[in-house]
């Protein structure tokens, strides 16, 4: 549906996203949306429209909550593959 991009340009702290064979398998995404908390993001949406804002949490349905968040608007005519 969306693609999320990370505004930060950093690279997940070592061993994040490594396979360790005593880590649950959940906890490495855990882990990946812990180290976000708090980071200003920009989330692209399918329909066009951009959200900026500082990623807060998830909710149970997997919605991204981003606080002080702005939306931008695609100008009419351009589609993705122009930008």
């Amino acid at each position: 549906m969306a693609a999320v991009l990370e505004e930060n340009g950093c690279s997940p702290p070592p061993g994040v996203c490594g396979q360790d064979s005593d880590v649950e398998p959940g906890d490495n995404a855990r882990h990946k949306l812990e180290s976000l908390l708090n980071r200003n993001m920009r989330i692209e949406m399918t329909d066009g429209r951009s959200l900026i804002g500082c990623f807060l949490c998830t909710d149970r349905d997997c919605n991204v909550i981003l606080g002080s968040a702005q939306e931008f608007l695609r100008p009419s005519g351009e589609t993705p593959s122009d930008i």
